[in-house]
């Protein structure tokens, strides 16, 4: 295993798409699913029962007052903050409640008396659970103890994340953090994570658990691991909340053991096992970043015309909108959209008047974490020799001057442009900007890549590998 595939196999998973999937390893909360409902497209609500006691232990307190602590279990929907669960405790600090939510899924649980939070946690809402909360205050740093067959099968999955997350950084500090080792904590982990599921049958957590062993799986990129995630993956109940993330993972092995139409038969039989028109659409995405991948353009357009016929009104239809634009105007080998505007220090800005070999069109908002972490590799790849063939054209969506001045007097390189619309304005929309940070690199005014997110090692790579 190559040094740049063991740096890349070490970092941190910052959030779910498919080239992290590919690339990082430290596990997080890694599924597109929202933490707070699994999205099952169900009618009615699903219930489960939580009960327990809140106790005050306090040594200068010989009956320390337990009543009036109030256990609230919320969901945030649309904006706002919806109470799916409430009780008070008596005077012994006992509280019972039915939970009534939309939706199965991971939801946070607050305890607080006084207007003041005392303890936070998250409890799985699962039809028919019953769980138990046992907490004494003063709180300590220790997670909230929530018991019930769901309940622990989502600790026992924290815990297991946790203790990979460990084994990587300690492979990192120590120093041994070389390919074999890391491939070898991630089959072990990986391992682990699928056996879950015998261990917690029918569990939201074990459920995710085996996803995400697909995951890990499927960043090595093995033969041999590309079989296995194949295989598991059609195991998966399509109930399960990380279907759709499976087959993002599972595409990509099959399109490398087996090739594109064995990848894209994959999730067709996949989009239609699943329930729930989001979910289907989902699937129907990755056939058209399939394709896309492929470069068979005019088979992403079928696809990509698809959901924009069957979803027009939704989300999704505009997801497609913006695929259908970008395969017209910013795929690869096409001329890169006019840019003439004017730079933050007065100048006229045209990509035909850069003389450097390479153009870096980059958007990004000042207060973006991953951009701000990637400074560093910016610059240092900027004071390299390969460095010197490149311009990084950059552009602010932050329409506060203050906030880009005080960015930009780090000294960073580059010429700064300032789209004060953010997304709407026109710069964005004709370079399709929806995410941040986003890049196109450019030679001869002709785009050569894209990428979004956390992928500017990738776009490095792609200069230093290519002959300027």
């Amino acid at each position: 295993m190559s040094n740049q595939r063991t740096r890349a196999l070490a970092s941190v998973w910052s959030r779910v798409s498919a080239h992290a999937a590919r690339k990082g390893l430290t596990l997080g909360i890694v599924f597109a699913l929202s933490v707070f409902g699994c999205a099952k497209e169900e009618s009615g609500l699903v219930e489960s029962y939580l009960s327990g006691t809140v106790e005050l232990k306090d040594a200068n307190i010989d009956s320390p007052d337990n009543s009036g602590f109030q256990v609230l279990v919320l969901a945030p929907q649309d904006g706002r903050v919806d109470t799916v669960a409430s009780a008070i405790t008596n005077d012994a600090g006992d509280f019972s409640a039915t939970v009534r939510a939309r939706e199965e899924g991971i939801y946070p649980i607050v305890v607080r008396r006084s207007g003041g939070v005392l303890k936070q946690g998250q409890l799985v809402v699962s039809q028919g659970d019953s769980a138990v909360l046992a907490l004494t205050l003063p709180a300590t740093n220790k997670p909230m103890i929530i018991r019930s067959p769901e309940n622990g099968a989502w600790m026992a999955y924290q815990n297991a994340k946790a203790t990979y997350n460990r084994s990587i950084t300690d492979l990192v500090s120590s120093g041994r953090a070389t390919g074999d080792a890391i491939q070898t904590t991630i089959l072990q982990s990986a391992g682990m994570m699928w056996d879950m599921s015998s261990i917690y049958p029918n569990t939201i957590g074990a459920d995710l658990a085996a996803v995400e062993s697909l995951m890990m799986l499927g960043s090595l990129e093995t033969t041999k691991t590309d079989s296995i995630v194949v295989s598991r993956t059609r195991t998966l109940s399509p109930t399960n909340p990380g279907y759709v993330d499976a087959g993002r993972v599972a595409w990509r092995s099959t399109a490398r053991t087996s090739g594109l139409d064995d990848a894209v038969e994959l999730l067709e039989v996949m989009r239609e096992a699943v329930e729930g028109s989001r979910k289907k659409a989902a699937l129907q995405s990755e056939i058209v970043l399939a394709y896309q991948d492929s470069l068979q353009y005019d088979n992403a357009r079928d696809a990509s015309n698809r959901i924009l016929a069957a979803y027009n009104d939704t989300e999704w239809g505009k997801w497609a909108e913006s695929a259908i634009y970008e395969l017209d105007n910013l795929r690869p080998g096409q001329r890169a959209p006019r840019i003439d505007a004017t730079s933050r220090d007065g100048r006229r800005v045209q990509l035909s008047r850069i003389e450097t070999p390479w153009v870096v069109v980059e958007f990004y908002e000042p207060r973006n974490q991953v951009y701000q972490r990637e400074l560093q590799t910016r610059s240092d790849f900027l004071a390299s020799e390969s460095g010197a063939t490149v311009t990084f054209v950059s552009v602010s969506l932050e329409s506060d001057e203050d906030i880009n001045e005080a960015f930009l007097e780090r000294g960073l390189e580059g010429i700064h442009i300032v789209a004060r619309d953010g997304f709407s304005d026109e710069l964005s929309k004709r370079f399709n900007v929806k995410v941040l940070p986003k890049r196109f690199l450019i030679k001869d005014g002709v785009i050569v890549g894209k990428y979004s997110g956390q992928a500017l090692a990738d776009l490095i790579a792609d200069i230093v590998n290519v002959p300027s």
